[in-house]
């Protein structure tokens, strides 16, 4: 029988593909700050890497690495927001360092962390821990 035949059975097969998908979506976004590896996401849907790649590609609209690149920007931009400085939120986002985090981030996002931070809270640069200083004034002695 032919699946142009039986609409169904493509309808099954979207669905078990779907479910197969559910345990890689959960193992993704709970690790998101640790490497990824297409084999062990492959073996966590019981399908093989390439099957797995086609599969995932179809049923989410993006390739495995860039979907997970998207998820990672999702949670720097909301570690971000909660006003977690760039460098932690670089390895709690899964990125190898702040400058890694700072190129990927302005690729998707086309602005820089500091930039998505100051947009996004609505409080001054930081440096350190301290108010970056706007200006200068000399003391002036009295003698």
């Amino acid at each position: 029988m032919d699946a142009k035949q039986h609409p169904q059975t493509l309808i099954d097969a979207a669905e078990r593909h779907a479910q197969r998908l559910q345990p890689v979506l959960a193992h993704i976004t709970a690790h998101l700050g640790e490497s990824l590896p297409l084999n062990q996401l492959a073996a966590l849907s019981g399908l093989s890497l390439w099957r797995f790649a086609t599969v995932f590609r179809e049923h989410m609209g993006v390739a495995p690495h860039r979907y997970i690149f998207l998820e990672r920007v999702r949670y720097a931009q909301a570690l971000l927001r909660a006003g977690m400085a760039p460098a932690t939120v670089a390895s709690e986002a899964g990125f190898c360092d702040q400058s890694h985090l700072s190129r990927r981030f302005k690729h998707a996002c086309r602005e820089t962390p500091g930039q998505y931070q100051l947009r996004h809270n609505h409080f001054p640069a930081r440096r350190h821990g301290r108010l970056k200083p706007r200006f200068y004034i000399p003391l002036i002695d009295n003698v």
